[in-house]
Parts: C-alpha cells; sequence; structure tokens
C-alpha cells in the first residue's frame, strides 16, 4: 500500500481542499513507519517512552482509585 506524502505543510483552501505547499510522492508503509523516529536520538527515543509509560500508569491508577471511591 502506498500513501501520498508531501514534503512541504498541508494547507486547506479557501474553498475547503487540501493542498501542498511543497511536492508531493508517494511512500510504501514500511518508509511511512520509519519517519517518526528517524530524526529522534536514543536518548529522546528512551524520553518519550518513559514518558508514555508514565503517562499510561497514572491513567491507569486513576481509573482504578475512580472505581473505588
Amino acid at each position: 500500500m502506498e500513501f501520498i506524502v508531501c514534503d512541504g505543510t498541508w494547507i486547506r483552501t479557501a474553498s475547503g481542499y487540501l493542498d501542498c505547499d511543497g511536492e508531493l510522492s508517494t511512500m510504501t508503509l514500511e518508509e511511512l513507519r520509519d519517519i517518526p523516529y528517524a530524526q529522534m536520538t536514543g536518548e529522546q527515543k528512551a524520553q518519550l517512552t518513559g514518558s508514555l509509560l508514565t503517562f499510561f500508569v497514572l491513567i491507569f491508577v486513576l481509573v482504578k482509585l475512580r472505581r473505588l471511591a
């Protein structure tokens, strides 16, 4: 499966359509999976993973505490 990507920014025209302010191209799903982490260092990936884990643990604890009340 291929996806249409824009190397600039997506903008909404006055008529409500989306337009690319750059060059349109196509990418496969495998290529898209690597994009968010391509520019991150190992330390940034670890920090993001730790923050997300902490967030989900906090939500889990809050849901459990709400059920007790």
